[in-house]
């Protein structure tokens, strides 16, 4: 496949090639040609790796729950491995028998979930999901709202 220079992909008369916004599927082999006319043409073949920060699809989530019931508060953080995520709760510390924090790789990265049980009002308020790697680091926000439960009066 040859390359065109268009709004993301400048060619240079000197033959150098800026790629604007490089993203992952811009990784890959590529393979430079000169020729004169004069004798054999050079080719080289260079790889280029795109290294992926750390950083989450949303920035911020509302979420609800109801007292006494549990619920799972989930950020999906893309970028290289290894990326380190840490949870926590600006009201208060997480409590570690009131709480549990669960993970699973995908392909472009980590789906982290923290588990509340036995919610209480007290447990309302932003939570913070932050994500680093060696390329950089992001953070998402996901704000609880804990209703109360309903009562039937007889």
């Amino acid at each position: 496949m040859n390359l065109e220079s268009g709004p993301k992909l400048i060619i240079s008369d000197n033959g150098s090639v800026l790629i604007r916004a490089v993203e992952p599927n811009h990784e890959g082999h590529y393979t430079c040609q000169a020729n004169n006319g004069i004798g054999s043409a050079l080719s080289k073949v260079i790889f280029l790796r795109v290294n992926v920060p750390a950083h989450f699809r949303s920035r911020a989530v509302n979420q609800s729950g109801v007292a006494g019931d549990g619920v799972v508060l989930m950020c999906e953080v893309d970028g290289d491995l290894p990326l380190r995520v840490a949870w926590s709760a600006a009201h208060r510390p997480l409590a570690p028998g009131h709480s549990r924090v669960m993970e699973r790789h995908t392909p472009t990265g980590i789906v982290t979930e923290l588990q509340l049980d036995d919610l209480a009002r007290r447990d309302a308020g932003p939570y913070r999901c932050s994500a680093a790697n060696d390329y950089g680091q992001d953070e998402m926000i996901i704000y609880l709202t804990v209703k109360g439960k309903d009562v039937t009066v007889r």
